[in-house]
């Protein structure tokens, strides 16, 4: 291999990924990444020379990347939501643009509301949820419950990285809010919800590194929305409900909500591709 330039290192870094038909874009990502450069102004950077450790390192992280498909963001500890930097590893879920819809939802919901809101995120992973609204929203008290200590742990690490005040709890899902009788008027949730029998239909990058914890949900992808559902039926007051979908699950969702919860409202949200991402209740009491 005869790498002298950023320029000859990006050539054989695509390449090297296009015949792993892998995403040739995470090349891009690893030079900025390892040569110090952003996506300004790398054109004036590509004839710079390379070499010693910073190209053997980049190197090997386009070959682990290209070879096994551990994600870029594991490779970098960090991942990209709503404009800002999260650091991410394989205890977490690595955030997805479609959940930038829930979070808006949310955000329109509580700039409506005339009283004060307080929020809990349920299955809080990363933190990416309850950190942006507690980034976006104004006056609201925020609560985050994780199964996951280790998930936790990230994500009491990005609320410090954004300095920002969300109280974390280890819960299955609102048990901790029930044990201590806080019962917040929004509860927003990215919950597991693949099936099990739809394993083999992702990529290796997901099945092999994302956690099993955050994606499936059970044998028909429900599993934590009746959990969520369930401990809901005893809310004492009247609250809105938000929570991220399959594509193919807006039907059911919406079903198990109006049997359930004494619905005032339910809705479904789209995404840009035209699924169904986002199904809400507003529920009284």
């Amino acid at each position: 291999m005869n790498v002298k330039t950023q320029a000859e290192a990006l050539h054989w870094a695509s390449s090297f990924l296009k015949k792993l038909n892998r995403d040739e874009h995470v090349a891009k990502l690893l030079l900025f990444h390892h040569f110090n450069v952003n996506e300004h102004d790398y054109m004036m950077t590509l004839h710079d020379k390379v070499e010693g450790e910073v190209l053997t390192h980049f190197i090997r992280d386009v070959k682990e990347y290209g070879e096994t498909g551990k994600p870029v963001q594991h490779i970098l500890g960090q991942a990209y939501f709503y404009g800002r930097s999260f650091f991410v590893n394989e205890n977490v879920l690595i955030p997805r643009f479609d959940t930038e819809f829930l979070v808006e939802h949310v955000i329109s919901y509580v700039n409506k509301q005339k009283e004060p809101v307080t929020i809990v995120d349920v299955g809080t992973g990363s933190g990416i949820i309850a950190i942006t609204l507690a980034k976006e929203l104004k006056d609201v008290k925020i609560y985050a419950t994780d199964i996951s200590e280790a998930a936790l742990e990230v994500a009491r690490k990005n609320a410090q990285l954004h300095d920002v005040q969300v109280e974390f709890m280890q819960a299955n899902y609102l048990s901790s809010m029930l044990e201590q009788k806080i019962y917040p008027n929004l509860i927003v949730s990215n919950p597991p919800y693949i099936e099990l029998g739809a394993q083999e239909e992702l990529s290796d990058t997901v099945k092999n590194f994302d956690p099993p914890l955050a994606l499936y949900g059970g044998s028909t992808g429900l599993v934590a929305y009746e959990a969520i559902v369930d401990q809901l039926k005893g809310w004492p007051h009247p609250a809105h409900l938000a929570l991220e979908i399959g594509y193919n699950q807006a039907q059911e969702m919406t079903n198990l909500l109006e049997k359930n919860l004494p619905c005032t409202e339910t809705g479904v949200i789209q995404d840009f591709g035209g699924h169904d991402r986002v199904v809400y209740c507003s529920f009284k009491k």
